[in-house]
């Protein structure tokens, strides 16, 4: 099955197929974790001293 595989297409094709898929996974991953702490230090104060417009934007996110 390899020698055939290996026949119609090269090594390296063979080997690294599934890269772009995982490298995707991983970009997106990073993002959500990196935006997700941005949203969590700008939110991380205390209600009291938040406009309106912050508290409603708090709201939205915490209700996502």
């Amino acid at each position: 099955m390899v020698r055939r595989e290996a026949s119609t297409y090269s090594i390296p094709h063979l080997a690294f197929s599934g890269l772009p898929t995982v490298l995707a996974y991983h970009v997106s991953d990073w993002l959500a974790f990196f935006t997700e702490t941005i949203i969590e230090a700008c939110f991380d104060e205390d209600e009291n001293n938040l406009s309106e417009q912050q508290v409603r934007a708090r709201q939205v996110v915490q209700g996502l």
